[in-house]
């Protein structure tokens, strides 16, 4: 494919799959002279740029396992050690090629680890040893982005990978004359995945790429160099599109032509339903079609995709019940305006080679009547029902990496339990939360989503970012809690914004007496996806290592 190639934002190097070919192929020769040999995990740990992408089909070549790592950025260094020196551990890592600014830090805090450089890797002349590749041989280990517990490497094997990019070419429809768009981390199943569908046939010419902090620091100017180039497919979690937003709210639209646009995938987090309605309003003055966003569901254990939307249809919502929703586990819809109406939106039908089902989920008190006993009871529940949501197919994991244990806890007669909560209407999967993090007070289910939708509205907030958990003190009491970011430093002003969030949970969940905790901007903890990770924040809070600008107690 001698035109195919990437670009690096804005005006950055373009790499002809030529070069990278190239540079690839040294780089395994490199790292078979280090001594890495097949299935060898070897962790890439670099930012985005020219140097990664040799690095990471050099790994395949070599006939090692790759495991992308995450870089440093925009997180406490500390919590980036303990996090790397697990995945580390975990995977049993003895090479790690990263960034010479890197290289330091790893080679003090990574004992018994060959750190490597790009640049040594490509010094080599030898000639690479040639290695034979299976369809049941490990190819990568994904790390979880560890939403709820510490991260765990998802085993992929070669004909999984295949079978993953192979479901995201067909769920899209991407052609040659398709321009692709990405700021995702290679470190990201969604981001690395995605990328790699360049190398199918059919596929685009030129995939775009820039760094993550180019799209956080200026998401006006990203989008408008989306314009520029005739960007038609973008791949991002719901955060981003709130972004893009804000970016453009009071700012003028003119000269943004986003009529090439195709489609918007949003997913990797809860998407908003509301989010979703205004963007698709704001944008069409852009000229951006009403069928651009398309919801879709994935995750590391399906090598990247599970469901898409249809690409010929807008977004569909349901506008649903959400007390029977978290108490009975059914849904009833009702109106756009009804004070308990929780919008739910489509993610689609299964992709290529994927089937799923609903399973009923054993968690909460046991319900009251006949009608939702079946769910309680583990059985596949019809539509209609929420049940957890279990997988199985081509692109689907075998299970975790050197990890029995969590591989026995994750697998249901061939089936693997996903961990999240949904239901089927029409065959349509609509995700409504997770099951770690589902809220039992008082005897009641409460979805933390519905708590931080009512919160996060309010003025004071730090980018609406808000978690609700459930906490036990000492002497065994509940508390419903609301831990929100605020970049208010007044006293006077910090107590009205406790008292307005309270105020707000009572009136529109019917909750009162909530705790609320006042953050100072970037105390959540998220993943690299930008799901919050409430049940480690909520052990922070309770063991005391994050401190509260304020704690308010209804």
């Amino acid at each position: 494919f001698p035109d195919k190639g990437f670009q690096f934002f804005f005006d950055g190097p373009r790499l002809s799959l030529g070069e990278l070919w190239q540079r690839a192929e040294r780089v395994a020769a490199g790292l078979q002279e280090k001594g890495v040999k097949p299935g060898d995990v070897v962790g890439a740990l670099l930012p985005t740029g020219p140097d990664i992408l040799p690095v990471l089909v050099g790994i395949f070549r070599s006939g090692a396992v790759l495991a992308p790592l995450a870089v440093p950025a925009g997180r406490s260094l500390d919590v980036y050690i303990e996090r790397l020196r697990h995945i580390i551990t975990d995977g049993d890592m003895r090479f790690i090629v990263t960034d010479p600014r890197i290289a330091m830090l790893m080679r003090a805090q990574a004992d018994g680890v060959e750190v490597m450089t790009p640049d040594q890797l490509l010094e080599c002349t030898g000639q690479i040893a040639e290695v034979s590749t299976e369809p049941d041989q490990l190819a990568l280990v994904q790390y979880t982005s560890g939403s709820t517990a510490n991260p765990r490497g998802v085993s992929i094997s070669n004909s999984q990978l295949m079978a993953g990019i192979r479901a995201i070419a067909a769920g899209t429809q991407v052609c040659e004359s398709d321009t692709l768009c990405s700021w995702l981390p290679l470190s990201h199943d969604m981001g690395l995945v995605s990328t790699l569908t360049i190398f199918g046939t059919g596929n685009p010419d030129t995939h775009h790429i820039s760094d993550p902090g180019a799209f956080i620091k200026d998401p006006a100017r990203w989008l408008r160099y989306f314009a520029e180039i005739g960007g038609t497919i973008y791949t991002g979690p719901n955060f981003s599109y709130q972004y893009m937003l804000k970016a453009f709210d009071g700012q003028s639209l003119d000269g943004l032509d986003l009529s090439r646009w195709r489609l918007a995938l949003n997913g990797a987090e809860q998407i908003d339903a509301h989010l979703l309605e205004s963007f698709v309003e704001r944008f069409a003055q852009a000229g951006m079609a009403p069928t651009v966003p398309l919801p879709v569901y994935g995750m590391a254990e399906a090598t990247l995709a599970v469901t898409f939307s249809d690409l010929e249809a807008r977004a569909k919502v349901q506008w649903v019940d959400r007390e029977l929703l978290a108490d009975e586990m059914t849904v009833e819809q009702v109106d756009v305006d009804h004070p308990k109406a929780r919008g739910i939106v489509s993610v689609g039908t299964p992709v290529v080679g994927v089937e799923l089902r609903i399973v009923g989920t054993r968690t909460g008190p046991r319900p009251s009547t006949p009608e939702a006993w079946q769910v309680w009871t583990g059985d596949v529940v019809p539509e209609g029902t929420v049940g957890e949501i279990e997988i199985r197919g081509d692109p689907v994991t075998s299970g975790y990496f050197q990890n029995p244990e969590a591989t026995e806890e994750a697998m249901d007669h061939g089936w693997l339990k996903t961990g999240d909560l949904g239901y089927l209407d029409g065959g349509e999967l609509y995700i409504t939360g997770r099951t770690k993090e589902m809220m039992i007070y008082k005897g009641q289910n409460y979805y933390p989503e519905d708590v931080e939708a009512c919160v996060r509205t309010l003025p004071g907030l730090y980018r609406r970012r808000c978690i609700a958990f459930v906490h036990r003190e000492d002497s065994g009491a509940e508390n419903m809690a609301v831990a929100v970011e605020t970049g208010e430093k007044d006293p006077a002003a910090l107590e009205a914004l406790a008292e307005s969030i309270r105020i707000r949970v009572k009136e529109a969940i019917g909750i009162g007496g909530i705790e609320v905790y006042l953050l100072a901007p970037r105390s959540i903890r998220r993943t690299t996806s930008g799901k919050y990770q409430r049940l480690l924040m909520r052990d922070r809070i309770e063991n005391g290592s994050l401190q509260s600008l304020l704690k308010a107690s209804g």
